[in-house]
């Protein structure tokens, strides 16, 4: 944890891994099985709001940090090339689902 935290993540992964983090220290604090079954429903909710389940995508305002490196890796990762036939092109494409801030920052 200690590395992300140290260099946090640029998309949806940080508000996951602000998620995950919080649920973490939850669950090492809460040690006894009373506790721990106090904190369930608080770990179900973090649990059902990361990932393909979050719906709020709301990141802090300058947190992007986007260097060559990471941009190479984002593109790799999330960029496709395709044939358009119908234009007779060459299409690069990169989506996002709720990083609309982030495609920005890219901009």
């Amino acid at each position: 944890m200690a590395l992300f935290s140290k260099y946090s993540l640029n998309t949806t992964k940080h508000l996951n891994f602000l998620a995950f983090a919080k649920a973490y220290n939850l669950y090492m604090t809460n040690q006894s099985p009373m506790e721990r079954g106090a904190i369930t429903p608080v770990l179900k909710d973090l649990k059902n709001s990361m990932n393909s389940k979050r719906t709020n995508f709301d990141m802090p305002k300058y947190h992007f940090i986007i260097n060559s490196y990471w941009l190479l890796g984002f593109f790799e990762g999330d960029g496709s090339f395709y044939f358009s036939s119908d234009r007779n092109t060459i299409v690069f494409l990169l989506t996002q689902k709720g990083n609309l801030d982030l495609m920005n920052a890219i901009k």
